[in-house]
């Protein structure tokens, strides 16, 4: 199935990566702006700045070159989409991060010492910490959209989809955290999430696109039928067989997902088309998707 330590370190870093996505892109999306507000998701921003660092050097010869070959934590766009987005809203994004996640080195690995094991334990656990916190943050924010105290930008939808998602994180982690076997439910609960949050997404980018732009949102709606056959589907009874035909289909629309989502952030570079509202989150759902496709085949 997979190296319980190797994928524990991948999905940190994975984790660590999104989720100081998450920071800078809520930063981008507010209409208008709260000084507290930007106070509490440049703090957030720091906070996963340091700790994914510190994944990055974990990962180094400690990660599957298969993972490395995913395009998870940066594509061939990231650098640049990056840029755009700090010129266009003025966030400051660090420029190291997107560097030194080039020059991580998969090997497989090999002679865990009792210190390695305890670090990735101890990163771990400040990770998830760092999760509970961080959706504290945004059902605070949540309750001020709520209340008109601030709105998001485009869809303030949104909001509760990164709530949701943190969510999934921390339930992820918590089997890290707490050394939980993985069992035929986790693997059912994580490809129900899975499913949801790419449903979302696909939601989010058909909002953010021009109408005009047809091709997309013709292969939106049907990566979107595709999903709702698999919820559909995920309301049978938990059983190997039915994970396994679930599984599949999931497997199926990922790569559908994944080859569009590719063309689409491709296109937008290539036409230099910087200004749809954030360009990051187009790279960002793009990376989300690899790795739930390198999750999908993992989990079979």
């Amino acid at each position: 199935m997979f190296n319980y330590l190797i994928f524990s370190i991948e999905n940190g870093l994975t984790i660590s990566r999104f989720m100081y996505d998450h920071a800078i892109i809520l930063n981008a999306l507010m209409s208008f702006k709260n000084q507290d507000f930007i106070n509490l998701l440049i703090k957030e921003q720091k906070d996963y700045n340091d700790i994914l660092l510190k994944y990055i050097k974990l990962s180094n010869q400690n990660i599957s070159n298969e993972y490395i070959e995913s395009n998870i934590i940066i594509t061939e766009h990231t650098k640049l989409l990056e840029i755009k987005t700090s010129a266009l809203s003025r966030i400051e994004i660090d420029e190291n991060i997107t560097n030194e996640c080039n020059k991580i080195i998969p090997k497989n690995l090999s002679n865990v010492t009792p210190e390695f094991e305890k670090s990735i334990q101890e990163l771990n656990q400040l990770l998830f910490k760092l999760l509970n916190n961080s959706l504290k943050k945004y059902n605070l924010i949540k309750k001020s959209i709520d209340e008109k105290e601030v709105t998001l930008f485009f869809n303030e939808e949104y909001i509760k989809h990164l709530i949701k998602e943190t969510e999934s994180y921390i339930y992820t982690m918590d089997f890290f955290v707490n050394e939980i076997k993985f069992t035929p439910s986790y693997i059912y609960c994580t490809q129900y999430n899975i499913n949801v949050l790419m449903k979302e997404d696909l939601n989010f980018i058909k909002i953010m696109l021009e109408q005009d732009n047809i091709i997309y949102n013709l292969y939106a709606k049907n990566t979107m039928n595709y999903i709702y056959e698999i919820m559909a589907s995920l309301n049978n009874e938990i059983n190997p067989k039915s994970i396994d035909i679930i599984n599949k289909k999931s497997l199926e629309t990922t790569k559908y997902f994944i080859n569009w989502s590719s063309e689409l952030v491709s296109s937008l570079v290539d036409e230099n088309y910087y200004t749809t509202i954030i360009t990051l989150l187009y790279d960002h759902i793009l990376r989300e998707v690899n790795y739930n496709h390198y999750l999908l085949k993992r989990l079979k």
